[in-house]
């Protein structure tokens, strides 16, 4: 009965093969398309719902208004999430995040051979970024991943290639001029991610930010100067 049914639809498919085609080829382009579509809302109404407390986390930004413009960035002064967090009892925390842009990482093996990458995604950030974000940790524990001086968090993407499939907890990397101790390894982001970084340092708290202390006396010259 099947083959009967199959021979006599092959039959009708070739009697009027441009009509078939068509018919056939609009079906297909209308599923194309539709699944294109709902693999396009999941992605954009997913955006960033990885993190436990996304309906928690804000990004603060500056409105700017001078001659001829009128516009919105995400850059705030340093000073203003310590000021916000004494004067909002209803904020728990704050993460800031300084992107370094391009900056040479290098580590040098124990046999003398050198790794090195110009990486685009480093950000030095508060230690608080772990108790906000939520990440997945191969390696290390989220209250240590940046609790002091000179420590790098990197994802899994970027810790094999510098260190392959070896262990990178407390290997060291050369950022700038200074050795950061590798003290967590965590998960690649999603890609529909807000935040994307390849590798975290810590310090952001203690960084002189090329003045000479962190200064929370109120001017409104302090919170133009987005450093």
């Amino acid at each position: 009965m099947l083959w009967n049914h199959l021979k006599f639809s092959i039959r009708l498919f070739l009697k009027d093969g441009l009509y078939s085609f068509l018919n056939v080829f609009g079906l297909s382009m209308g599923l194309t398309c539709g699944i294109i579509v709902l693999l396009y809302l999941q992605n954009d109404l997913t955006y960033d719902l990885h993190h436990d407390k996304h309906e928690r986390i804000y990004r603060l930004v500056q409105h700017l208004e001078a001659t001829g413009a009128d516009f919105n960035v995400a850059v705030t002064a340093r000073e203003l999430a310590p000021l916000l967090k004494e004067d909002l009892p209803e904020l728990e925390a704050y993460v800031r995040f300084l992107n370094w842009n391009t900056t040479r990482v290098i580590y040098e093996k124990p046999n003398g051979t050198v790794v090195q990458f110009e990486e685009d995604n480093l950000f030095q950030t508060d230690s608080s970024i772990f108790s906000i974000f939520t990440h997945e940790f191969i390696e290390g524990t989220p209250s240590e991943a940046l609790n002091g001086l000179n420590k790098i968090v990197l994802n899994e993407s970027t810790a094999k290639r510098y260190f392959s499939d070896d262990n990178a907890m407390g290997k060291r990397l050369e950022v700038g001029e200074e050795s950061y101790e590798v003290t967590a390894v965590i998960a690649d982001l999603p890609d529909n991610s807000h935040m994307k970084y390849d590798l975290l340092i810590s310090g952001i708290e203690d960084r002189n930010w090329g003045r000479d202390q962190l200064t929370t006396t109120r001017t409104s010259e302090l919170f133009w100067n987005p450093r």
